[in-house]
């Protein structure tokens, strides 16, 4: 994460992860905007939203940390110690389960997985030195360790009947924070492992990735490979990440990066994002290089010109996650301003090590 926390850095890496076609000052005022309109909107008890609250929350934070921002950084300090505050708060009165509810519900088991990545996040950045966060964060780690089904996947309500790519998604997003943090909590590096088996197993022949058996889903497949990429051994993945960022690259003109498209999918674009900047931005391979580089000359571009004056991003034409693309007075603005900044952010939120050079 090392790439975050310095301006020069971030500047530097995204000219240099970027390519020639990023202006890296349009790119941060979009990113610092975004961030001044999540600072602006934010509630009195620090939270976000007035829906999906938990879920919003860990979003913003994750927005904030993801710039390198924490409760001592000069502009957005405050907020953010108001957003820890209010999962802190909460998280203890709920045992851990960040959804902020007395049994993980079937939502739910998405938002404790958002939050715990975002509390992560937090515990990482700090070198584990604030000891409430840092035992809450075990707590609800434990929740998601436990919740794995024998598949090596996730469900609704951890109920272990089946598995959801889309819900594995995000509990794999905060068990590798929870490796990334040297807190060495039990459990997790082997939870990883387990899931990289279920991965495989929804991974349909033509390399696309699929819900809950083998097949070709455009809005999965960036999850999948992402995910993948957190393999102890990547080698291991890399037929299926080479096959899904393949299967990605021939969706592009049913699927265009365009913010009002009708088939337009901003959470498809967050992991597709990543997927292809982590795998393709210094691979050796030119194939696997030509995906980020065509990736990253459509999503940011897009982003940056749709974005709303005030700094959100708004209502879009296609309807998708509880038709919070389109929904413009409740937790709408808050997903789409989040997600779109955490895509920005890609440059420097988890940078290649050798990019830091």
């Amino acid at each position: 994460m090392g790439g975050r926390l310095n301006g020069t850095d971030r500047t530097r890496l995204i000219t240099k992860i970027g390519g020639p076609l990023m202006d890296p000052k349009k790119n941060e005022k979009a990113v610092t905007e975004g961030l001044r309109w999540l600072v602006k909107t934010q509630k009195a008890d620090g939270s976000w939203a007035p829906q999906h609250q938990a879920a919003m929350t860990g979003f913003a934070l994750l927005a904030f940390l993801g710039h390198g921002e924490l409760p001592v950084s000069p502009e957005f300090g405050k907020t953010v110690e108001r957003g820890l505050h209010w999962v802190l708060f909460n998280g203890e009165k709920n045992n851990g389960r960040l959804s902020m509810e007395s049994t993980i519900t079937q939502q739910g088991a998405y938002a404790h997985a958002i939050v715990t990545y975002a509390l992560g996040e937090y515990c990482t950045m700090t070198d584990g030195k604030d000891k409430p966060a840092v035992n809450l964060f075990r707590q609800a780690i434990k929740y998601i360790v436990d919740g794995q089904g024998p598949d090596g996947g996730w469900m609704y309500r951890y109920d272990k009947t089946q598995s959801d790519t889309s819900v594995t998604g995000w509990q794999l997003q905060a068990l590798k924070v929870a490796h990334l943090s040297g807190l060495k909590i039990e459990g997790v590096d082997g939870a990883i492992e387990k899931a990289m088996q279920n991965l495989r197993r929804v991974q349909g022949p033509g390399g696309g990735f699929g819900y809950r058996g083998p097949d070709e889903k455009y809005g999965l497949t960036g999850i999948g490979v992402l995910c993948s990429t957190f393999a102890k051994e990547p080698k291991d993945m890399e037929k299926p990440i080479a096959n899904g960022l393949k299967f990605l690259m021939t969706q592009l003109d049913a699927n265009p990066v365009e913010y009002q498209h009708p088939t337009a999918n901003l959470y498809a674009w967050y992991y597709n994002t990543q997927a292809c900047m982590l795998v393709g931005a210094e691979s050796h391979d030119a194939k696997l290089r030509k995906t980020w580089t065509e990736w990253n000359a459509r999503f940011a571009p897009e982003l940056i010109n749709s974005q709303n004056a005030d700094g959100s991003w708004p209502a879009m034409a296609a309807g998708s996650h509880e038709n919070l693309q389109k929904d413009e007075t409740s937790a709408g603005p808050y997903y789409r301003t989040c997600l779109s900044v955490l895509m920005l952010e890609v440059y420097y939120r988890y940078t290649p090590k050798t990019a830091m050079r």
